[in-house]
């Protein structure tokens, strides 16, 4: 009894001691309250209604660590913004709403005082409808930036896969430099999905340090952007940019001018009009209706990198899948251009490029690609209708199988259909090939074939054949070539023993 009652009190200072550790969330109803919340120690605010901002022009700024749950309400601000900077840090849930008619950004995240802050925005649906914006770069979702000068400050945007930001006369996300040409030391997350009326996200054209911690743009296969009057992407200032894959629709899926862009999956759609002479607009953007829009231009950083290395499809429905040029100064800003795979198909042809060449390994393509562009060593096969291109594997038969199949191909690049052909008169009819097994990789992948093809795997393949000796068939005398003669034999036998019954019959 004694233990029982000592448990039972353990138990309650443990329930004590966690509701007294947990804070409860502060509620909110109004702006003003809303912004007062903002302020202080970490905690939980909570939005117990949807809020209309009637004050105007409220600076809502963060301090500590706060969690904004929206609790499936709607905050409508006028020219209200939030602020998260210094060491500060927002996160926001609860999947409501928040909506925009009159400011520039509806959250800024930068770094301050050496300080970054971190904005993690993991759900609901964020509005810009500031129709200004038309007329420069303003109406955004977010705004960020970093420090003037490299450092271990780092601030950090998180746009999570159960996010929508809409910004339906500007952009969705935008890198600003601070200062001079810096913005070091951003990190931006994008997992979400993005809809915006100039561009979905873009690093602004003054960012031009290409060394030390500039920013970095991370999108991860859940991410959806879309520009629908521009480029879903934008790059125009310098920054890193890793995609591993999403979905990027626009005029231009990605209009390029600096900057190094890592893609090892996604879907990059063009829907814009094909200019063969790029058109540049007040935003900077030079159109050109092709998927991969990269225009040179000296009034930027340029150190362009591009490289295609995983499972990208690329379409453009009316320019080019990949199109380069310079459009102002006398040299070109491109230093890397690789395509080593991905699937790349353009109306007016898959790929164009003024300034680079030798630059695809690999990849299919709809319409083909000009030699001039294609890596040396490089093999080419049809397939499906598509050109591809890629390494060329070797091809070989197993030295015991040589007199029993032969190949019309010594190589052949991945995908590429291998017929193997069966020398049937080496057989002599006491064999046939039981099986055709293909070798490949380095002997750890073994693939026993049903038929005489196969797609070549991306290794060179050894072809061996499995052969089975054929056995004289022994035909059953009750059926076939036999039963007339068998027939015959017992005709005979009956006639006979009916003449021996007629003999022995007379002789009685």
């Amino acid at each position: 009894m004694k233990k029982k009652i000592i448990l039972a009190a353990l138990v309650l200072f443990v329930v004590i001691a966690l509701a007294t550790t947990v804070k409860a969330a502060t509620e909110v109803t109004t702006i003003e309250e809303l912004k007062d919340a903002l302020v202080g120690t970490e905690e939980i605010i909570q939005v117990k209604n949807d809020i209309t901002d009637s004050t105007s022009k409220l600076k809502l700024e963060v301090t500590g660590t706060k969690v904004l749950d929206l609790d499936g309400n709607t905050i409508k601000l006028d020219k209200s913004y939030f602020v998260v900077t210094g060491d500060a840090a927002l996160t926001v849930n609860g999947n409501g709403k928040v909506e925009t008619t009159g400011s520039s950004n509806m959250f800024q995240c930068y770094a301050e005082n050496g300080k970054g802050g971190k904005l993690d925005i993991q759900n609901g649906t964020f509005i810009n409808s500031y129709q200004a914006a038309k007329l420069g770069e303003c109406g955004r979702i977010v705004a960020t930036w970093g420090t003037e000068n490299d450092g271990s400050v780092n601030t950090i945007v998180n746009i999570g896969r159960d996010a929508t930001l809409v910004a339906d006369y500007g952009y969705g996300v935008i890198v600003f430099q601070d200062v001079k040409n810096g913005s070091f030391n951003v990190t931006v997350n994008v997992a979400g999905k993005i809809k915006a009326g100039q561009m979905g996200m873009t690093i602004q054209g003054f960012v031009k340090a290409t060394t030390g911690n500039v920013p970095v743009i991370n999108i991860e296969p859940t991410a959806n952007i879309e520009g629908t009057q521009g480029p879903a992407i934008y790059g125009a200032g310098y920054g890193i940019w890793n995609i591993t894959g999403g979905k990027f629709v626009g005029e231009e899926a990605l209009s390029i001018k600096s900057g190094k862009f890592n893609i090892t999956g996604g879907e990059f759609i063009a829907n814009g009009e094909f200019k063969a002479t790029p058109v540049a607009y007040s935003n900077g953007v030079e159109s050109t209706g092709s998927a991969i829009s990269i225009t040179s231009n000296s009034d930027y950083a340029g150190k362009i990198e591009v490289s295609f290395n995983g499972d990208a499809t690329v379409k453009s429905e009316n320019g080019y899948a990949v199109f380069e040029a310079t459009t102002k100064g006398t040299s070109t800003k491109v230093d890397t251009l690789k395509i080593a795979q991905g699937s790349f198909t353009g109306k007016e042809g898959d790929v164009k490029s003024d300034n680079v060449e030798k630059f695809v390994e690999g990849g299919s393509f709809s319409k083909g690609v000009d030699a001039k562009y294609v890596s040396d060593d490089v093999k080419s096969a049809e397939i499906n209708g598509k050109t591809v291109y890629g390494e060329a594997y070797a091809l070989t038969i197993d030295e015991d199988s040589k007199k029993y199949l032969s190949l019309d191909l010594t190589e052949a690049i991945e995908g590429q259909l291998v017929e193997v052909k069966i020398n049937e008169e080496a057989l002599e009819g006491k064999y046939k090939v039981k099986d055709i097994i293909v070798t490949y990789g380095r002997g750890s992948e073994v693939e026993k074939l049903t038929t005489t093809t196969f797609n070549m795997p991306n290794g060179d393949v050894t072809i061996k054949a499995v052969l089975e000796e054929v056995k004289e068939e022994v035909k059953n005398p009750q059926t076939g070539d036999n039963i007339v003669a068998y027939t015959a034999l017992f005709a005979i036998a009956v006639v006979g023993i009916v003449a021996t019954a007629i003999v022995k019959k007379n002789n009685k």
